[in-house]
């Protein structure tokens, strides 16, 4: 029979109650998943008795204890914690007992932050436990190789002790200006004697995003005093400072603006091309001498501002 692994997971290892371990040495195994291969197995045998003998002889191989006649085998639908209640001598079933040292697990150890664009950034923890006996101490952590000024630890970098089957966690940030694929590591250095250093591997890039953005000058327009019954006008700018086609699908004034003011030479839908500008006017009229305030709204497909506003104000004098 091969001798069961223990499985390491970066997951802390506090509960004493018993583990279910992998017993062939890759596929994560138990109670659950031994039965769902001897279904499968079972109904591809067309006479199960004939075959009998080579059936037992593969269960016993992949940890299955029982083996009086296949009928028996059905044990294997029971959870772990009822198979071992029933079955506590089997390997499976015997409490972990922690190593009498400090055993360091880190998850994850590759991260892979994906595509961001300018602007954008995005955070991920590593949680560090302490699968060990004895204290662990995490003496530093660092961003190492490559190019590790996209990458910055934002919680958790200082040194401090982990007690056993307990954790800690570190946060690293990625972040960069360029765009680009980036790569470094994040090492750990800790009193784990069996690797003093461990690396999890980070990854990211920068994508320049395809969007119109709006920019419009002036945002405030002051006509000042102006005689009564004459009017005044201020020229505005749409720029699109974007990489994509700005559509401006809509340019208005507020319901309470008339008549004191006006906009000429515009007329939505427009479409304003990357690096590009339209221009047009806003006009006050002295209409009373009371200050009078306004707002131009613009409507685009700008995704971070599809509404933009232009403030106005104006008084008339005698």
């Amino acid at each position: 029979m091969i001798t069961p692994i223990q499985i390491k997971s970066a997951t802390p290892q506090i509960s004493p109650s018993p583990q279910i371990v992998i017993t062939n040495g890759e596929l994560p195994t138990g109670c659950q998943y031994l039965f769902d291969v001897v279904t499968t197995l079972k109904q591809q045998i067309s006479d199960p008795t004939s075959q009998k003998k080579e059936f037992r002889e593969w269960l016993i191989e992949n940890g299955c204890e029982r083996n009086n006649d296949l009928q028996d085998l059905i044990f294997c639908n029971m959870s772990p914690e009822e198979y071992c209640a029933k079955h506590p001598e089997h390997p499976a079933c015997k409490p972990i007992e922690p190593p009498k040292y400090p055993d360091i697990s880190v998850w994850p150890t590759y991260a892979d932050f994906r595509e961001l664009y300018q602007g954008e950034y995005k955070d991920i923890g590593f949680t560090i436990s302490n699968i060990g006996g004895e204290v662990l101490s995490i003496y530093s952590q660092n961003i190492t190789d490559g190019q590790a000024s996209a990458f910055s630890i934002i919680s958790g970098s200082g040194a401090t002790n982990i007690a056993p089957g307990d954790y800690t966690e570190t946060w690293v940030r990625f972040y960069a200006t360029n765009t680009g694929e980036y790569n470094s590591n994040l090492e750990i250095y800790s009193n784990d004697t069996d690797q003093q250093y461990v690396y999890c591997y980070l990854t990211g890039e920068i994508i320049q995003e395809t969007k119109p953005i709006i920019s419009v000058s002036p945002t405030d327009i002051d006509f000042g005093q102006i005689p009564m019954y004459q009017f005044t006008y201020k020229t505005v700018t749409i720029f699109n400072i974007g990489n994509d086609n700005l559509i401006v699908s809509s340019v208005t004034l507020g319901p309470s603006d008339a008549p004191y003011f006006s906009i000429w030479g515009i007329t939505p839908p427009l479409t304003i091309k990357p690096g590009e500008l339209y221009n047009f006017w806003a006009y006050f009229t002295a209409l009373t001498t009371e200050t009078k305030y306004g707002t131009i709204y613009f409507n685009s497909n700008d995704p971070k501002n599809p509404t933009t506003t232009v403030n106005l104000k104006g008084q008339g004098i005698t």
